[in-house]
């Protein structure tokens, strides 16, 4: 059977933890959380939770 696999289909499944997905950058990237007030956005500082964990992309903080 010849069925083709869509982008969704690996996200979906990437999403439920099967297969494992890597990311690779080019370069240095800092990820930030932002909020925006009346057209303006502003950054948040860093606090020590998984998600601002995972943004410094450091092997020995990932989970």
């Amino acid at each position: 059977a010849n069925e083709e696999i869509t982008a969704s289909e690996i996200w979906r499944y990437a999403l439920y933890g099967h297969p494992t997905l890597s990311i690779y950058f080019q370069s240095p990237v800092i990820f930030r959380r932002i909020k925006t007030r009346k057209n303006k956005i502003f950054l948040m500082k860093g606090k020590d939770d998984p998600v601002n964990r995972l943004c410094y992309l450091n092997s020995d903080i990932i989970l």
